[in-house]
C-alpha cells in the first residue's frame, strides 16, 4: 500500500532525516532550527522554501540564480530532498492516477 502525504511528512524518518540534513542548514545559523521556524507566523522565505519542498518550482530565471548563489544551495537542497522522496512521491501520484473519478466528474 503506498504512503500517504501524511505519511511522508509526520512518520516517515526516511523524509525525517533528509529534511533535517538539508533544511535546517538554509534557516537561521544562530537559532535553534524549532526556534526559527515559527508556525504562527512564518515569513516569506520560510514558505517559499515549503512550497519549493511540495515540489514547486523557481520563478527565477537562471541569470537571477546564477547571481545569487544562495538560491543556488536552496534548488540543489531542494533537488536532493525530491530524490530521497521519490518512489514514495511516486507511488503516491501512481495511486491518485488509478483512483476512481468522483461522481460529479464522470461524464453522462
Amino acid at each position: 500500500m503506498p504512503e500517504t502525504i501524511e505519511h511522508l511528512f509526520l512518520v516517515c524518518e526516511k523524509w525525517d532525516n533528509v529534511r533535517r540534513n538539508t533544511i535546517e542548514k538554509f534557516f537561521a545559523q544562530n537559532n535553534n532550527f524549532n526556534e526559527s521556524v515559527s508556525v504562527s507566523s512564518p515569513d516569506p522565505a520560510q514558505l517559499e522554501q515549503v512550497g519549493k519542498l511540495l515540489g514547486g518550482e523557481s520563478k527565477k530565471s537562471f541569470c537571477q540564480l546564477r547571481a545569487d548563489a544562495a538560491n543556488q544551495i536552496i534548488e540543489l537542497g531542494t533537488a536532493k530532498f525530491l530524490d530521497g522522496i521519490r518512489v514514495a512521491r511516486l507511488l503516491i501520484l501512481e495511486s491518485i492516477g488509478r483512483s476512481p473519478a468522483p461522481l460529479n466528474q464522470c461524464p453522462v
